[in-house]
C-alpha cells in the first residue's frame, strides 16, 4: 500500500507545483535548461583524474592485500596437503591460525573498501562543487532562469549537459 501511495503523492506534488509555478514562469518567458549530473561526473576529465589518483593512492594497499590473500591460499593448500601428516594438536593449531588469518584478511579487505569509498565520496563532493560552479556560469552566460537535473522527460533542445561538459574540459588542468 505504501509503495502505491508514494508515486501518487509524488505526482500530486509535481502537478501542484507546476500549477502554481508554471503560469507565472511561462507568462514571463522563462528560459529552462536541463543537465545530466551523472554524465557530467562520469565523463568529465576531472572525474577521470580523480579515479587515477585514487588508484595510485591505494595501489600499495591493494597490492599488499592481494599478496596476503595469495599467501593465505598457499598456506591453506599446504595445510590441506599435509593435514594427515600432522598430529591432532598441530592440525587444530594450524586450523585456528588459518581461521584467524582469514578473519584478519576479511577485516583488511573491509577496511580497504571503506577507506577507498570514503575518499572517493570526498573527492566526488569536491568535483560536484566544481560542476555546480560551471553549471552556474553556463546558466548565467546562457540567460537561463531555471536549470534542473531530474525530470521525467527532457527535450534535447533544453539539454545543456554537453555545453557544461565542454566548459569542464576547458577548465581542466592536466
Amino acid at each position: 500500500m505504501r509503495s502505491f501511495l508514494f508515486p501518487v503523492r509524488l505526482m500530486a506534488a509535481l502537478f501542484l507545483s507546476m500549477a502554481i509555478l508554471a503560469p507565472s514562469a511561462f507568462a514571463q518567458g522563462a528560459k529552462i535548461a536541463y543537465i545530466d549530473a551523472n554524465v557530467l561526473v562520469e565523463k568529465s576529465p576531472q572525474s577521470q583524474r580523480v579515479e587515477q589518483e585514487l588508484e595510485a593512492a591505494f595501489a600499495d594497499r591493494q597490492r599488499d592485500l592481494r599478496n596476503r590473500i595469495n599467501q593465505f591460499r598457499v598456506d591453506q593448500e599446504d595445510f590441506e596437503k599435509n593435514a594427515l601428516l600432522l598430529s591432532e594438536e598441530e592440525r587444530a593449531a594450524k586450523t585456528r591460525d588459518l581461521q584467524a588469518e582469514q578473519r584478519e584478511i576479511q577485516r583488511a579487505q573491509r577496511d580497504f573498501r571503506e577507506d577507498l569509498e570514503s575518499e572517493r565520496r570526498t573527492r566526488i563532493r569536491e568535483l560536484e562543487t566544481l560542476i555546480s560552479a560551471v553549471v552556474l556560469d553556463v546558466s548565467r552566460d546562457g540567460g537561463y532562469d531555471l536549470v534542473v537535473q531530474q525530470a521525467v522527460f527532457v527535450s534535447p533542445d533544453i539539454d545543456i549537459t554537453d555545453e557544461v561538459l565542454e566548459l569542464l574540459k576547458q577548465r581542466f588542468k592536466p
